[in-house]
């Protein structure tokens, strides 16, 4: 079982000029979601020189949807508020022997996080310090503005404090991953790890090993929508087009009369 854990969350916010008043909603573009392309850019992250030879694959399980309107547009306080409300999501350390399945990171995929006055909030996403549990603001960071490797690395960041990290917040270390703002079109050169901080990555107790003794992490997505995705309905069959209807109208004269004939001549025989 999880152990007790005092409440940390940790916030990754945009920079203050990129607030916007206007959010889509029931995670609008997840469904176009790349998880191949999320998950090498993640991958990247984790196995960059700083790691040698232990690098991590990250390895994220097929898509779940979570049906809680309640949470599309997530509350948040210093001790997590909804987000610690999420199924799952208790924010408990665990301990080395823990499942697999404890010690996978859930994703929750929201519209976008409110403050507890209810004001739209400029944090793109949470994540509790050294316990699996993420949410990102993915609506947002799928809107006009931000470019392909803002939600990757959004989430990449977060997945960075399960794994113990906690902020770098210097000037000087504002191409670290850990850095606490993010522009909205960034680049693979804002991800830097150093030493100290992947010998911390490394002992942590989310880390799975596979038979080839390779080290492994895994992620499960989860969209948080306000109801149901009802697939649309199958189409009725497309009748024949006139064309076609006079096509076989014409053409079974045709056969018939070919029948006929091989009938009166019969099938041809080889001399004895």
């Amino acid at each position: 079982m999880p152990t007790a854990l005092l409440p940390r969350i940790r916030r990754f916010a945009a920079a203050a000029s990129l607030v916007c008043a206007t959010f889509a909603s029931s995670v609008a573009g997840a469904a176009t979601l790349d998880f191949d392309f999320i998950e090498d850019t993640i991958d990247t992250v984790f196995s960059q020189a700083s790691f040698g030879t232990s690098t991590i694959d990250v390895r994220f399980n097929t898509a779940q949807t979570l049906v809680a309107p309640d949470f599309v547009n997530l509350t948040y306080d210093a001790y997590g508020g909804e987000f610690r409300d999420l199924p799952g999501n208790s924010g408990g350390r665990l301990p080395a022997t823990a499942s697999a399945a404890l010690k996978t990171i859930k994703l929750y995929l929201v519209d976008s996080f409110v403050t507890v006055s209810g004001e739209l909030s400029n944090v793109l996403g949470l994540g509790w310090l050294g316990a699996p549990g993420v949410a990102v603001a993915a609506d947002r960071l799928l809107g006009a503005g931000y470019n392909a490797l803002t939600l990757p690395i959004a989430i990449a960041h977060e997945i960075g404090h399960n794994l113990g990290l906690g902020h770098l917040a210097t000037t000087a270390d504002a191409n670290n991953l850990m850095y606490p703002t993010l522009p909205s079109v960034t680049t693979m050169a804002r991800t830097a790890l150093t030493l100290s901080q992947v010998q911390t990555i490394l002992t942590s107790t989310l880390l799975q090993t596979d038979a080839s003794g390779s080290l492994f992490l895994t992620v499960q997505p989860i969209y948080v929508t306000a109801a149901a995705v009802v697939p649309p309905p199958t189409p009725a069959p497309v009748p024949l087009p006139a064309t076609g209807l006079l096509m076989i109208v014409a053409i079974a004269p045709i056969a018939a009369l070919r029948r006929r004939r091989r009938r009166a001549t019969g099938p041809a025989r080889c001399a004895a």
